[in-house]
C-alpha cells in the first residue's frame, strides 16, 4: 500500500520539479545578418597616366607621365567613368615659339568580374576626344590653330577599395586615335574616394 501512495507522490513531485527548473532548450545560434551590399557607388579622384606613342616623326617614340582625373558611377559590377587630363608643351628656336595644349576627355564603361570593392579584375571600353590647340609666335605675329581627334580604346586592370572607401586601381589601355596609324598604349594608377 505504501508503494501505491509513494508512486503517485514521486510522479507528482518529479513533475513539479521539472516545472520549477526547466531544462534548457537546444537552440541553434543564428549568425548575425550580413550588412546589405550597396549597389550604387560614386567615386572620384586623381592618378597618373604613363603613355607611350609615336610623335610626328615615326622613328621617335616618346613616353609621357600625365596627371589624370576621374569621376565614376557604379551599379553592382557595371561602371561608367568620365576621365580627363591636360598636357602642355612649348618649344622655341630663335624668334619662333610654339606652344601646344591637349585636353583629353573620355567616357569609359567597365565590368568587374568579382565582388565589387574587393580585388577584382575588370575590362573597359571607352570613347572620347583629344582637343588640340597650337599657338605659334614669330616676332610680332601669332597664329593659333585648334582641332579635335577622336579615339576608341580597350583596357583591363584591377580595382579595390580599402576600408570600403579608399579606391586603388591599376589599368593598362590601348587606343586607336584619329589621324594616327600607331596604337597608343598607356598605363594608369588611380587613387580616389568611394562615397
Amino acid at each position: 500500500m505504501r508503494k501505491l501512495i509513494l508512486l503517485p507522490l514521486i510522479i507528482v513531485g518529479g513533475t513539479l520539479l521539472a516545472q520549477e527548473s526547466p531544462t534548457p532548450s537546444l537552440t541553434v545560434p543564428q549568425s548575425p545578418e550580413a550588412p546589405a551590399v550597396r549597389k550604387h557607388r560614386f567615386s572620384g579622384g586623381t592618378g597618373i597616366e604613363g603613355r607611350v606613342q609615336q610623335e610626328v616623326n615615326p622613328q621617335i617614340t616618346e613616353a609621357k607621365a600625365l596627371p589624370h582625373f576621374f569621376a565614376q558611377y557604379r551599379y553592382d559590377s557595371f561602371g561608367l567613368a568620365l576621365e580627363g587630363n591636360n598636357q602642355e608643351r612649348s618649344s622655341s628656336s630663335g624668334a619662333l615659339k610654339v606652344k601646344s595644349r591637349t585636353i583629353n576627355l573620355g567616357l569609359w564603361g567597365r565590368y568587374e568580374f568579382l565582388k565589387p570593392l574587393r580585388w577584382s579584375p575588370f575590362l573597359a571600353l571607352g570613347v572620347g576626344s583629344y582637343f588640340d590647340t597650337v599657338t605659334s609666335r614669330y616676332a610680332d605675329e601669332m597664329d593659333e590653330r585648334s582641332g579635335r581627334r577622336d579615339f576608341f580604346g580597350l583596357g583591363g586592370g584591377v580595382s579595390t577599395a580599402l576600408w570600403d572607401h579608399l579606391l586603388l586601381e591599376a589599368e593598362m589601355r590601348a587606343a586607336l586615335i584619329q589621324d594616327r596609324k600607331d596604337i597608343a598604349y598607356s598605363g594608369i594608377l588611380r587613387i580616389g574616394f568611394v562615397l
